[in-house]
């Protein structure tokens, strides 16, 4: 019985193909939605990212789409370079699309089967040809881009700070900007005396009445056009420093910057993925009257891509698995021997029967899903009841009594034994025992052990 699927129906187009060649979004949202009609699936939304180049994922609803997989059972798409056009962020998607087990279709061109060795073959053939086409064209860029730089043209409209672009003749041109230049000046000389980017701040802000930060000080200190060079051009702009003098506060910047080891442990690295995006969950730590330890989702951390916002606190999950965990494991080796056990021949009729009745069941729950006479919720709850139990009778069936359990850890003083760990014993105990640990977003948590 074929499921009715939660499609997220993905629409993209950038300015230049959008004039070049006319590619419409309307027409692309139009061929999806025909698509889900014909083949009887629920388009539950629609990405759209008008104005966005296929280069990279930096695309404000390729990532909700991103986020919202664990929603969705099929992301479709009118063809691959919709979705992406580099080669190493369209894989890392699909780790992604797997990890949720969501299905990648292009409706448009062949379709692509990603779960074989020939399938992957022409999914990486179809993105290199499609990245081909996109480094051509930033290939003519790059050509203009460098003609520009040979002739001292601003090749942005936005300028260090100190710099302003002038009209001279009909033609563009970079000069020092005189409302700010006394101040780079200032802060240059500063620094060339103390060696200090933080005393540097501290003396620029009070006495010129700013108030710019460390890392804004610092980059214009790193910022080799204040010589007047840039790429190949070496009289691009209006010197503010010499080389010399660039070279030597470079020099005295790598002082400013203390070389600090991570002395941190954290006993769950890479055992947790975020309930929303599928991501790493990687630990960060807070310092109060003692150091306090957690988990966050990295998509969020490290770019904000991620709305699930909750942390998992180490302290809170440790004492959950001391006071569950060997519980939890009885359950799970119980499981295992029951579903590896082979069925008694009078029972398998039985079995059989039950897997005929499922699958009716499954055939009018997506009929009743179809007609409207139940919510997207229920439809999804019930059936996948109805699945996993069909897995399981299924499995039963066919069950390998050979399946390996794993050896009981726990017919020791353990916890005593435990507690006298280093944490870096610690975590190497509970990575050797624990495969993954899952939870929904009320944080709570799943076990799967190796």
């Amino acid at each position: 019985m074929k499921k009715v699927l939660r499609i997220g129906g993905y629409v993209r187009v950038s300015h230049e193909e959008q004039k070049k060649f006319g590619y419409s979004i309307k027409a692309q949202i139009q061929e999806i939605e025909n698509w889900c009609n014909e083949n009887e699936h629920k388009l539950v939304n629609m990405y759209i990212d008008e104005g966005y180049s296929a280069s990279n994922m930096k695309r404000p609803q390729l990532q909700q789409m991103l986020n919202d997989l664990p929603k969705l059972d099929a992301i479709v798409f009118t063809r691959l370079d919709r979705l992406s056009r580099n080669v190493f962020e369209a894989n890392k998607m699909l780790d992604l699309f797997k990890r949720n087990n969501t299905d990648m279709i292009g409706i448009s061109e062949d379709y692509t089967d990603t779960t074989t060795s020939n399938g992957m073959l022409m999914f990486n053939l179809k993105l290199t040809l499609a990245q081909h086409e996109l480094l051509r064209g930033s290939e003519r860029i790059k050509a203009v881009f460098e003609y520009k730089v040979r002739e001292g043209e601003p090749v942005t409209g936005k300028l260090p700070y100190g710099y302003k672009i002038i009209n001279e003749n009909g033609k563009k041109k970079i000069v020092k900007d005189e409302a700010t230049e006394p101040i780079v000046n200032d802060l240059f000389e500063h620094f060339a005396t103390y060696h200090s980017i933080r005393s540097t701040c501290f003396y620029i802000n009070n006495k010129h009445g700013i108030s710019k930060d460390y890392r804004t000080y610092s980059r214009i200190l790193k910022r080799e056009l204040y010589t007047g060079k840039y790429k190949t051009n070496p009289n691009y702009a209006p010197a503010y420093i010499t080389e010399e003098q660039y070279l030597l506060n470079q020099e005295y910047i790598k002082a400013n910057n203390k070389v600090r080891k991570n002395k941190n442990i954290y006993l769950f690295s890479n055992m947790m993925k975020c309930p929303k995006c599928g991501l790493s969950f990687v630990g960060k730590y807070h310092d109060g009257c003692k150091r306090y330890f957690s988990y966050t989702c990295s998509n969020r951390k490290r770019r904000n891509g991620c709305s699930y916002n909750k942390n998992i606190t180490e302290i809170k999950l440790e004492k959950f698995l001391l006071d569950n965990v060997e519980e939890l494991h009885k359950q799970h080796r119980a499981y295992v021997k029951t579903n590896v056990e082979k069925l008694p021949e009078p029972e398998k009729e039985n079995v059989k029967k039950r897997i005929k009745e499922i699958k009716i069941e499954l055939e009018n729950l997506t009929y009743a899903f179809r007609k409207n006479r139940i919510t997207a919720k229920v439809y999804d709850l019930e059936y996948t009841e109805l699945e996993t139990e069909l897995n399981k009778l299924q499995a039963s069936l066919n069950a390998n009594s050979s399946l390996h359990i794993a050896p009981d850890f726990f017919n020791s003083n353990w916890k005593e034994l435990y507690n006298n760990l280093e944490k870096d014993k610690k975590r190497a105990l509970w990575q050797s025992l624990i495969k993954e640990i899952k939870f929904d977003e009320d944080r709570n948590f799943t076990i799967i052990f190796r």
